[in-house]
């Protein structure tokens, strides 16, 4: 028997994601547009009995985001996620 009081696995744990030649995460725009519908969907859904405010809607969205990020993140090369060192002071060029 699911538990009422879990909270919703966020919407973006089922779009797939494929690490590009260039070590980063992609997202295809089937994926985005089915993600893009589900949150309308969440968002406008009579199921709730209160309806969403726009601090609540941010936050719902701020979490599918994070969600996102932390999948992508997995399914990339860490190092590929690192700042670009910067020049040393004497080899700057202008």
């Amino acid at each position: 028997m699911p538990d009422d009081d879990a909270p919703a696995q966020p919407t973006v744990t089922s779009i797939p994601i494929t690490t590009g030649s260039d070590g980063r995460a992609y997202v295809g725009c089937d994926a985005v547009i089915a993600l893009l519908r589900s949150l309308a969907h969440v968002i406008t859904s009579d199921d709730d009995p209160e309806p969403f405010d726009a601090e609540a809607i941010a936050e719902y969205l701020s979490r599918e985001a994070d969600a996102l990020t932390c999948r992508a993140i997995t399914h990339t090369d860490p190092e590929s996620h690192r700042p670009p060192s910067p020049e040393p002071e004497g080899e700057r060029q202008t």
